[in-house]
């Protein structure tokens, strides 16, 4: 009888991974080493006695294969490891002011920084100032989209009743009101209140205030970059224009030319204070951050070994 074949000249059909051929002797008894079942084209089972060559064969095929899983196992945890460590966890960048304001500093109106950074849905302003805030400070932080000024409000006039805004266009804003703030963007000549949130920390009686909106809500995403002013004003009466601005060079001045912020007949412009601005420059640009590609490669690689040790447990 030939390799392969049954008594009777059945050939047999069952597979076994990848051990070599074997032979069928006729009155075959179970092996002590291993028990291995043949399928026939009919109901039949056949216990092969196997040599010691065949046996020691299998069992290296069997731990090479273990071994493959356990290392593909250690490297899919490793490039998952390398992969989150790579992912910035939040850009941050500081911002410096002068501190100037008009009025009294210690209302809190001087800013002397600003801190903005972002996770992949949010993003966060905290407004540093030289003294303490009272209920009554107004703040809004406004949003120019590179390369979209053009569509943005020029007028000067903030939708809660101001007189500051940017006279390249304003996209988006944040406007404070006691305890927390709401986001706005501008469209088709219309102003949209889109969210509101109360402060994450800081405000009344602090000498900070933390503000943290979805990106979403001032019609920002990953990858877009923009310029941007921190400027306080007073709530009530309207009309007032800039006590502190973050990108005034001193004290803001209004179009008249004047520190008087006061008056209800000037306005404050980010783009062209009077004294001088960093507006429009990269010291008031800031870029929504995306994962770095070294990050997106290893995670990418990461699944397609997961895939890889599916593949092997499979088998």
């Amino acid at each position: 009888m030939g390799v392969g074949e049954l008594k009777g000249g059945r050939k047999l059909t069952g597979v076994v991974g990848s051990l070599p051929k074997f032979q069928v002797r006729p009155g075959c008894r179970p092996s002590e080493a291993l028990r291995l079942q043949v399928r026939a084209p009919k109901p039949h089972i056949c216990e092969a006695r196997q040599s010691p060559e065949l046996w020691h064969h299998f069992c290296t095929d069997l731990t090479c294969k273990l071994t493959t899983m356990k290392t593909t196992s250690l490297i899919t945890s490793a490039l998952a490891a390398l992969a989150l460590t790579a992912l910035p966890a939040k850009a941050q960048f500081t911002y410096t002011g002068t501190g100037d304001a008009n009025g009294a500093v210690s209302t809190g109106a001087g800013f002397n920084s600003a801190v903005v950074q972002n996770d992949a849905s949010t993003i966060t302003f905290t407004l540093n100032t030289t003294g303490t805030e009272d209920s009554y400070i107004f703040y809004t932080i406004e949003i120019q989209q590179l390369g979209l000024g053009g569509s943005g409000s020029t007028s000067l006039v903030n939708p809660w009743g101001e007189s500051i805004g940017i006279s390249t266009g304003v996209n988006a804003l944040i406007n404070t009101w006691n305890t927390g703030a709401s986001e706005l963007t501008y469209s088709g000549g219309t102003w949209t209140q889109n969210d509101s949130e109360s402060y994450v920390a800081g405000g009344t009686g602090s000498s900070f205030v933390k503000i943290t909106a979805p990106l979403s809500s001032l019609g920002l995403s990953a990858g877009n970059s923009f310029y941007f002013d921190v400027v306080s004003s007073y709530a009530n009466p309207t009309a007032q224009s800039a006590y502190g601005a973050l990108d005034s060079l001193g004290y803001p001045a209004e179009s008249d030319n004047q520190y008087t912020p006061w008056n209800g007949t000037s306005y404050y412009d980010s783009a062209t204070d009077a004294v001088g601005t960093t507006f429009g420059t990269a010291a008031s640009e800031y870029t929504v951050v995306v994962p770095e590609p070294t990050s997106l490669a290893l995670l990418g690689l990461g699944g397609l070994v997961v895939i890889l040790r599916r593949k092997v447990s499979v088998r």
